[in-house]
């Protein structure tokens, strides 16, 4: 489609018909109206070109029966496009008798721009969740100004995994609710036109999705430079499958970044410090397959999102130089239900190919950059010869040791036997191990300065000393800055089983959640967490559901909310707006109140009293209070010494 003169509606509402058709949606239920009419210049141009069947209706409840009939004859998802306002409405009754059914009614309803919301408009319903629980996906297209074409892109693949799940891809299939926003203009200026190539080069397939078991070698390119990305897991069972891709990937010797919470940063193949690293990694990075939720650090969504601002000339290792693959190939077409091949895998923009795996009804791609989604990646334990794995995970590389005393590494840049222009996975590897390691040095370096010049604790300080630290324990993360802190500064593998609450951010119940969690593992359990984090549990210290507990919390107090001195707000948000606003000072007497609930309490405000304290065993329950020094966020002053 021309771009000249095209408004945002007639780009936007052509971006979802395109979506639609490429998951087989042909047949168009269409209901007249105003703030629809963008969907109606589109639908003309493809009916024109004989890719859709367009079939008005003068009301909705009709047309949403009429779909109803039509699926259940075909068993092809059917979309009704309505106008805003009680229009949206009349669809209900059919909304719900295809929730009954499990059948793919698709519901495309225009809506009007936000700020005609709550203003006396005519036509302004909340037409988001009006259906209830009917649909089993629900989608919120805002209103598009100045499309780029990621932006546009972003919005097929999102109504594309919307039609998958609406189709049983993943879960049970039922009516999906797809809500676009228009702002005025709503007609073109100039004739609508489909180009010749809009479908073949941004339409099907945007993202691939087998369903059910997937092998490894069905949807991963041996012969791109490819790394394992895995965030938080979830259930135990998923954490089975994750595993055993993990330790297929490290035979493979496919380094990989993982949060800590995974319970994955024991495996040959991790790479320690991901939030320092991504950024380089991603300016060479030819392919990612993604397991688990990564949703920490603003790198890593860089990274999976393809939109590293790294440009590829780096100081320090040298990487290898690209395959010959070229991730700007054609597109492939991929029949619905047949067997994938990597020949027909799309290779998209961005460049970075993106393998993402998840088995629960939610979609794990918020960047919306997915090139192949599967429920489920099985390893090919009876691997081909192409894919020369090596003998062991031990093969992976020689990975140097990371303790305190190797703090001062060399530059892995300087080594002239390090990582050359080689191609092969190994040269890949080693060019990743070599980043990490200057990594561990950089931050090293960074932390022994910070400690040496008596500034008192400082998080990424506290991490590592915990990370280190001796005994049998499990770790329980909370706070949104303290698991971040750990993302950066943890180092060994094999260290402790590390464990959060995600879905919440980790903020509420903490305290609450890691007694649950002691009782189940029947192991000392040592809770890290924020002061405000601690605040916010305070009636869980007084629980004592199972009796006396071998648990310890330690409480890093900095006053308040110092996660956004690391974010923009920490830059923009100055002075008293960024107290009131983002700090939330505290001055709450966190020992006195957990003497009160009769924990034993300790106070740290040197590395050498907290060391000290660390080396005890944990019985009963205690709480060591850290007195952080100041808030600085070290990482950026890590990157400065890598030379970023």
């Amino acid at each position: 489609m021309s771009k000249t003169a095209t408004p945002s509606s007639i780009l936007a509402a052509d971006a979802v018909i395109g979506a639609l058709l490429s998951r087989g949606v042909k047949d168009f239920a269409y209901c007249p109206g105003s703030r629809n009419a963008p969907f109606a210049y589109v639908l003309d141009a493809y009916e024109s070109r004989g890719l859709v069947h367009v079939h008005p209706f003068a009301e909705e409840r009709g047309a949403g029966f009429w779909a109803i009939g039509a699926i259940k004859a075909t068993g092809d998802p059917v979309a009704v496009v309505t106008t805003s306002g009680t229009a949206v409405a009349e669809l209900h009754p059919a909304m719900e008798e295809a929730s009954h059914q499990g059948l793919p009614l698709l519901a495309i309803t225009a809506d009007r721009p936000f700020e005609a919301h709550g203003v006396g408009a005519n036509q302004t319903t909340k037409q988001v969740g009006i259906f209830a629980d009917a649909p089993v996906v629900e989608l919120d297209i805002p209103a598009l100004d100045r499309p780029s074409e990621q932006l546009l892109g972003q919005t097929r693949a999102r109504v594309i995994r919307t039609v998958m799940r609406a189709q049983g891809q993943p879960g049970l299939p039922g009516p999906a609710h797809i809500n676009v926003a228009f702002r005025e203009p709503l007609a073109p200026s100039v004739p609508v036109e489909i180009s010749s190539t809009s479908l073949q080069s941004e339409g099907p397939p945007y993202v691939f999705a087998p369903t059910g078991s997937t092998t490894w070698s069905q949807v991963v390119d041996p012969e791109l430079q490819t790394l394992l990305v895995v965030g938080d897991v979830g259930s135990v069972g998923q954490a089975a499958d994750v595993r055993a891709v993990v330790d297929y990937a490290a035979e493979l010797g496919i380094p990989m970044i993982a949060e800590p919470s995974s319970g994955m940063c024991d495996a040959p193949n991790w790479l320690p410090h991901g939030p320092l690293i991504a950024d380089r990694l991603g300016a060479q990075v030819e392919q990612i397959v993604v397991l688990g939720r990564p949703t920490l650090s603003r790198p890593i969504a860089r990274l999976l999102a393809g939109a590293s601002p790294v440009p590829s000339a780096l100081p320090g290792p040298v990487a290898p130089s690209s395959s010959d693959a070229s991730p700007g190939a054609s597109p492939g077409m991929v029949a619905p239900g047949a067997t994938p091949t990597l020949s027909d895998v799309t290779r998209q923009n961005p460049p970075v190919r993106k393998v993402v795996v998840g088995d629960s009804p939610g979609w794990p791609d918020s960047s919306g950059t997915a090139t192949v989604y599967v429920e489920r990646l099985v390893p090919d334990w009876d691997a081909p010869d192409w894919l020369g794995a090596p003998d062991s995970a031990d093969d992976l590389a020689d990975v140097p040791d990371r303790g305190p005393e190797d703090s001062s590494a060399d530059d892995p840049a300087d080594d002239p036997d390090g990582p050359t222009a080689l191609t092969s996975n190994d040269a890949w590897a080693q060019y990743c191990i070599a980043v990490s390691d200057q990594a561990f040095a950089a931050l090293s370096q960074v932390l022994d300065q910070e400690t040496g010049r008596g500034a008192g604790l400082n998080q990424l300080c506290v991490a590592r000393e915990i990370w280190e630290s001796p005994g049998n324990f499990a770790l329980w993360l909370g706070a949104s800055g303290t698991v971040r802190s750990f993302d950066a500064a943890a180092g060994d593998p094999g260290r402790p089983s590390v464990y959060a609450n995600r879905g919440l951010a980790g903020i509420d119940g903490t305290v609450a959640s890691a007694l649950g969690l002691q009782f189940g593992l029947q192991i000392p359990v040592r809770v890290v967490l924020g002061d405000l984090t601690f605040c916010y549990d305070i009636p869980s210290l007084a629980a004592r559901p199972d009796g006396e507990q071998d648990i310890q919390i330690i409480v890093l107090d900095d006053g308040g909310a110092s996660i956004f001195a690391s974010l923009e707000h920490g830059r923009i948000a100055t002075g008293q707006m960024y107290e009131r606003f983002f700090r939330v000072s505290q001055t709450i007497d966190i020992a006195g109140v957990a003497r009160a609930c009769g924990w034993e309490v300790h106070e740290a405000a040197r590395l050498g009293e907290l060391r000290d304290l660390l080396r005890e065993p944990i019985r009963g329950r205690s709480v060591i209070r850290v007195q952080l020094g100041h808030a600085d966020n070290l990482v950026p002053e890590a990157l400065k010494v890598m030379g970023r």
